[in-house]
């Protein structure tokens, strides 16, 4: 961001410059001064190009600074516009990712996803496409935990966060009678969870249940294998 903006500083002001030395006679004064008046008329070839070049780097730091602009409100608020009428005040929050109204597993991550426009609903392959690989084992491995029916696939890519799940990225538990997912030490300190403050639900204490709680590893295929999904899974049916 502070890069951008020094570019826009610089493409503005040199382009400033440029013009005043183009379309003024403060250089040719000088110029003529020094004895270097038949220097003149290549002018144009010069400076026409030089302003041409700052008039882009303008362009394209104030592009830049609009993007970055967006991608930071689009990372901080998306939810199904269909569905945000819907949403309970205590879910009105800048971190919440998914469109159902009173979901039953919220999952607690410490980064969200590039996001596409507010308007668009939520949609798992488009998530993917502009997320790539990272984001498709968080969603694939959060598809196996929650799905109803086999086909985990299928329920991943049409009903995951639609149905009854959410993802969160605050800073605390939401107040809501549901079962909680916190992936990841670095969730586990943010939310300020303990392990010891919790049951080990297998031999090699990967998961820890509390309550409605669950403290697991992050959700990438080493350490969040099938047949941890198998065990965790029983815990949340």
């Amino acid at each position: 961001m502070k890069k951008n903006t020094a570019l826009l500083k610089t493409g503005i002001i040199d382009s400033v410059v440029a013009a005043l030395y183009g379309f003024t006679p403060v250089l040719v004064v000088p110029l003529g001064a020094v004895g270097l008046y038949p220097l003149v008329g290549y002018l144009d070839f010069v400076l026409w190009p030089i302003l041409a070049l700052f008039v882009c780097i303008t362009l394209y730091a104030m592009a830049a600074k609009g993007r970055h602009r967006g991608v930071k409100t689009l990372r901080t608020s998306y939810w199904s516009s269909s569905n945000q009428h819907t949403l309970p005040e205590s879910l009105m929050l800048p971190e919440f990712l998914g469109s159902c109204s009173d979901p039953e597993l919220i999952l607690y991550l410490p980064n969200p996803p590039l996001l596409p426009t507010p308007e668009q609903p939520v949609d798992i392959p488009t998530l993917i496409a502009l997320n790539g690989n990272h984001w498709r084992k968080i969603f694939t491995i959060l598809a196996k935990l929650s799905s109803p029916q086999v086909d985990w696939r299928q329920y991943r890519d049409e009903g995951l966060l639609k149905r009854r799940e959410a993802i969160c990225f605050g800073n605390a538990l939401l107040p809501i009678n549901a079962r909680h997912l916190v992936a990841g030490k670095a969730s586990w300190a943010r939310l300020g969870l303990d392990p010891s403050d919790f049951c080990s639900l297998d031999d090699q204490q990967r998961v820890w249940k509390r309550d409605s709680v669950f403290l697991t590893p992050y959700l990438d295929y080493r350490q969040f294998p099938n047949q941890l999904i198998a065990q965790l899974k029983q815990f949340l049916n």
